[in-house]
């Protein structure tokens, strides 16, 4: 398939929720998207019509490896991956059109109006190429590695590799005043600021 947007969840009700609260925000704006589910509880997804795919899988001994193992499997060529703490307020085609050009985009985690010098990991795009999926793979790798000695989350590995200039990947910066807009920085925009958000990334919106 073209062009898609994967979910992949395990072992949380709660995100259970929050992620078909996003899958449904997602539709009302992008209906002829295709949407994939990677999880344990095929039940809970199956009764939602709003999904293409409910692909079981089995979790992994470290969430973080289950979550970055499963980014590997997309059935899709264009991919964007999104947290189920999203919520989408308008079109993503523009991320799929990067993506023609590019084999990664991700967005910075802002704090309050500034961007902290960490890439976030809930908003990701891709292009399912052999550069795109071996960066996969030694990124889990080295969740592996280093979580051996320290507890590092797979945003602090990502970060990591992300600042090896070997890297051999084009890569572009979604502007995360658009595209993964924190609460704090969202409650301090203007109406116009507002309109132009595209995602919302925090806990507790379908509430």
């Amino acid at each position: 398939m073209n062009k898609g947007v994967i979910y992949i969840c395990f072992d949380s009700k709660q995100h259970e929720e929050e992620l078909i609260y996003s899958a449904k925000s997602l539709k009302r704006y992008n209906p002829d998207i295709s949407i994939t589910v990677f999880t344990d509880n095929t039940q809970k997804f199956d009764e939602e019509v709003i999904f293409d795919k409910v692909i079981k899988k089995e979790r992994k001994k470290d969430i973080f490896i289950t979550k970055n193992f499963y980014l590997q499997e997309t059935p899709y060529k264009y991919t964007v991956f999104l947290h189920s703490d999203t919520v989408i307020h308008g079109s993503i085609n523009k991320v799929f059109e990067k993506l023609h050009y590019y084999d990664l985009l991700i967005a910075k985690s802002p704090q309050n109006n500034y961007s902290s010098p960490e890439f976030n990991v809930g908003v990701i795009a891709f292009k399912n190429n052999t550069k795109s999926i071996q960066f996969l793979k030694n990124w889990n790798k080295q969740i592996d590695i280093i979580n051996k000695n320290n507890k590092y989350s797979d945003q602090k590995v990502l970060n990591i590799l992300l600042n090896n200039e070997k890297i051999d990947l084009d890569i572009y910066e979604l502007n995360h005043k658009i595209y993964n807009v924190r609460k704090k920085v969202f409650e301090s925009f203007n109406e116009t600021q507002k309109r132009n958000v595209i995602i919302t990334h925090w806990h507790g919106q379908n509430i």
